[in-house]
């Protein structure tokens, strides 16, 4: 009997030991998630600078992978080994997506996006201009202070309404209804996730509600029966009209050359993907770009001295031509390296996903199959190639180099690198130009505290930081 109570407390005391320190690691792991939750890039940064080393961090039911600066260029560029497509379809909820279509979703966006955006690039800027212009007033009008995230974003819905769909898609119910659909884009895919205890406790659960909660009812349903209706009678009549494609200048003629039979008509299957592209189009052009142009803005609220150099920049164009074009926003240097730095120093921790397609040796360690992996953005972007003081905002660093905001390469990464690198770049930054020409060179910018707050840090490409901006007109 005292041999049973021996074992029996050794067991138990074997059991209370192995709880307690479990408990411990559980508490540590808690603490380290909340640190990742709300200062991600500095503790990311001191995990990689103690081990020297590939880091794996525990979230959203997954193991991820964080690579030091060294192995950037490799990740990023070697895409059979580390995935494109599947990484950022797994990281954004989107598998499902990713299977229908023969797997094409992500390169019929990007070629979509160059023959759509970039070749046109100049009309847009032409086109765009006046949207811009009109908002700017009614910014200025606005009683002080002001919420930039929504007049932005209804800038850019009515911007893009215009570009993607034509002058009667331009009213007030279909812009509400662009944002509305950019909102619950960014729901879909998780943006929102680690905002909620329930999305980051039970991932696969909330993926699945959010599926049918966000997906079916709101995306397919609510933007479907709003406007989804009307662009897909336009793409019929399109279809069996093709005299009118030629003076037609919205992006639907291009979908429809693209996707029809050789009978010339576009099977339902067809119509089907045609409207997942658009709608993936409105939430890429309207939230992500206004996002950045809050980000931007605010940033030059906190830098005075900036904006008087910027202020005389775009005056000094202005005069030159009253209404400016392309070729006008690519003459603003400081402006431009002033959005390049911000981009550079705004603190994303991590900006672009690969998956691997097998066990990858990398250093000392081999990350496994199917695992998700992220270049330490916030390192690389304060790596040498930014020059000396690399770690310090200076907004005027790229105006000898003639770096271009759009330009990416190894030590900056916002805008991803290699040939998955975003194609509708060059568009976010002649947007954010227009806005700061239509806003700011008679304004002068404070941000209410002299502060702002961004709820997540690890999606902070595509939250727009909260802050209350005050406008003073000169």
């Amino acid at each position: 009997m005292s041999a049973f109570v021996s074992v029996a407390y050794v067991l138990v005391t074997f059991t209370l030991v192995v709880l307690f320190f479990s408990s411990r690691r559980l508490i540590a792991d808690k603490a380290k998630l909340n640190e990742l939750l709300h200062s991600p890039a500095q503790t990311l940064e001191q995990t990689i600078l103690e081990t020297n080393s590939v880091v794996g961090i525990k979230r959203n039911g997954r193991t991820d992978y964080i690579i030091p600066k060294e192995f950037t260029s490799r990740v990023m560029n070697d895409d059979r080994t580390f995935n494109f497509d599947r990484g950022l379809a797994k990281l954004l909820n989107l598998q499902l997506v990713l299977k229908l279509h023969g797997g094409t979703f992500f390169k019929d966006m990007q070629e979509i996006v160059l023959e759509f955006f970039v070749r046109r690039l100049a009309t847009t800027v032409t086109q765009i201009y006046p949207v811009f212009q009109k908002h700017a007033q009614q910014l200025k009008e606005q009683h002080p202070p002001v919420d930039l995230t929504v007049h932005a974003q209804k800038a850019m819905s009515e911007a893009m309404m215009l570009v993607l769909f034509g002058q009667d898609y331009v009213n007030e119910d279909d812009c509400q209804a662009a944002t509305n659909l950019s909102e619950d884009i960014a729901e879909f895919v998780g943006i929102l996730q680690n905002q909620a205890w329930f999305s980051r406790n039970f991932p696969r659960l909330w993926h699945l509600v959010t599926w049918v909660r966000v997906g079916v009812f709101r995306i397919a349903l609510g933007f479907g029966m709003s406007i989804g209706l009307r662009l897909w009678s336009d793409i019929s009549h399109l279809s069996e009209n093709p005299e009118e494609k030629k003076t037609n200048p919205t992006i639907l003629p291009i979908l429809v050359d693209r996707y029809r039979s050789p009978d010339g008509a576009i099977p339902v299957t067809s119509k089907l993907w045609i409207m997942v592209l658009l709608t993936t189009g409105v939430f890429g052009s309207t939230r992500q770009i206004a996002t950045n142009i809050v980000g931007v803005v605010f940033y030059l609220a906190l830098n005075p001295d900036y904006q008087t150099i910027l202020r005389e920049e775009i005056r000094s164009l202005r005069r030159v031509d009253s209404h400016p074009n392309l070729q006008t926003l690519k003459h603003a240097i400081q402006t431009d390296s002033f959005i390049r730095e911000v981009f550079r120093m705004k603190g994303d921790a991590l900006t672009a996903v690969r998956m691997t397609t097998c066990d990858v040796p990398l250093g000392e360690h081999i990350i496994p199959k199917n695992h998700l992996v992220f270049p330490m953005t916030y390192m690389c972007n304060r790596s040498a190639p930014a020059g000396e003081c690399s770690d310090k905002f200076q907004g005027m660093r790229w105006v000898s180099t003639r770096w271009s905001a759009d330009k990416v390469d190894a030590g900056y990464l916002p805008f991803g690198l290699g040939k998955w690198a975003c194609p509708g770049r060059a568009l976010a930054i002649a947007v954010i130009k227009i806005f700061l020409f239509t806003t700011f060179p008679d304004a002068e910018l404070e941000l209410q505290g002299q502060t702002y707050t961004v709820a997540d840090r690890s999606y902070m490409a595509s939250l727009p930081p909260k802050g209350h901006l005050l406008i003073k007109s000169l």
